[in-house]
């Protein structure tokens, strides 16, 4: 009997090991969430923009979701510090949301990732591209050295001379 039998369909074995991470997850999570209740509430309303890029995110590796989390989480940070300063109360955190400038500083921190995803990509292309041609130009000049130093053979063209051998066949001739 051969091992691929008894394996279950890669898909199958991907969406059931997904469950179980999302299971495993929700088994940390749920717990703390309620045991950190003001905390959750201030991260639930400024971590907004994660949670739509999170759940909109098609990319391969979910790099939006990874950039604008990252950022939006440590705009986040200041909110969540405040609250805890003040005693990690349930009234605090209802303070502390109501305060314009902590939501401010998170939304700039999704921004940032957004513009951070959107321009990096373009500004990237554009260096590697400029990279490439000053080598390609690099490798031409050197090239050219190179021919007029040991002439035209180096550069692996052959004479019209070379090519049209008119002599007799011989499978041991010498040219």
């Amino acid at each position: 009997m051969s091992q691929d039998t008894d394996q279950s369909p890669a898909g199958a074995d991907q969406k059931s090991r997904s469950i179980w991470q999302w299971m495993a997850l929700a088994a940390f999570i749920v717990p703390m969430a309620v045991f950190l209740l003001p905390t959750t509430v201030v991260a639930g309303f400024l971590l907004l923009p994660t949670i739509v890029a999170l759940m909109t995110d098609k990319t391969p590796g979910h790099s939006v979701t990874v950039t604008v989390g990252l950022l939006n989480g440590v705009g986040t940070l200041p909110a969540v510090i405040h609250l805890w300063s003040l005693g990690h109360h349930f009234s605090q955190a209802l303070m502390t949301v109501a305060q314009p400038i902590y939501w401010l500083i998170a939304y700039t921190g999704a921004a940032v990732g957004w513009g951070i995803f959107l321009g990096l990509p373009p500004l990237l292309r554009r260096y590697y591209q400029v990279a490439t041609d000053t080598r390609i130009k690099q490798l031409q000049k050197r090239q050219e050295e190179l021919r007029d130093l040991w002439g035209d053979e180096v550069a692996g063209e052959e004479h019209e001379a070379d090519t049209t051998d008119d002599s007799a066949p011989n499978a041991f001739s010498t040219r």
